[in-house]
């Protein structure tokens, strides 16, 4: 456990007073962290100690009334000698929830246009390009029943043009399901 003095600035971001927190108060900071960062702070530190530097982490912290907070940490320790343990930290939260809530709403709205533009070009692909096709293969079969009049080489050119037909019916067929 590290020692932390925290200051006022801890209470605008968790809802906590810096005297609620550690040393058998209310909550101890550990507790704050979310459980799938505490792990990975922890081991961001342990490495910073190691190399007796600074370190610097991005986490969620959770608030008084339940909720998680993003906030960036960027700390050092008073000293590299002995244990990691009991060592002091001076550090510095930022709060980054605005900025993260505001770039997750960017991703949000990115996904839904590219889902819209897939939708869009699916229905294209069937619509148009797969209506074509089939019209195309119809003719075709219409015409395959006089193929007998034409030479045995210009029959097989035939065939296999309507096979070449085929595919690209079922090739844009899968493409157009794969988009949506």
């Amino acid at each position: 456990v590290y020692t932390q003095t925290l200051s006022d600035y801890i209470s605008e971001i968790t809802g906590y007073k810096p005297n609620e927190i550690n040393r058998g108060k209310l909550v101890t900071f550990n507790q704050l962290i979310h459980p799938d960062d505490n792990r990975k702070l922890r081991n961001s530190m342990e490495k910073a100690f190691g190399n007796k530097e600074k370190y610097n982490f991005i986490y969620r912290l959770l608030t008084k009334d339940g909720k998680f907070r993003w906030v960036y940490e960027i700390g050092e320790f008073d000293s590299f000698e002995g244990s990691i343990e009991n060592k002091k930290i001076d550090g510095v939260l930022f709060d980054l929830t605005e900025k993260i809530n505001q770039e997750e709403e960017k991703l949000s709205g990115i996904f839904k246009a590219t889902d819209a533009e897939r939708t869009r070009i699916s229905h294209e692909i069937h619509d148009g390009l797969q209506q074509t096709l089939v019209a195309c293969k119809m003719n075709l079969e219409i015409v395959k029943k006089e193929i007998s009049v034409i030479s045995p080489k210009l029959q097989d050119r035939y065939l296999t043009g309507l096979e070449i037909m085929d595919y690209a019916i079922q090739e844009s067929r899968t493409i157009a399901r794969s988009l949506l």
